[in-house]
């Protein structure tokens, strides 16, 4: 069996005290989304535009 590095598991001792996790200020699924660049502007084609006129006029 071979060992592998993980940096998300770690092993403490059962009677020593852990020392706490860092947390980091709360980060919304967009920032972090828009920091990794993952995060695309949406881009209305004329097609689209016509069909949203189309469904307004219908009111």
């Amino acid at each position: 069996m071979t060992t592998r590095y993980n940096p998300s598991i770690s092993q403490e001792p059962r009677y020593q005290i852990t020392q706490p996790i860092d947390r980091k200020a709360p980060e919304s699924i967009l920032d972090w989304l828009d920091r990794i660049g993952r995060l695309l502007p949406h881009v209305i084609d004329n097609s689209q535009t016509e069909a949203i006129s189309r469904k307004d006029e219908g009111k």
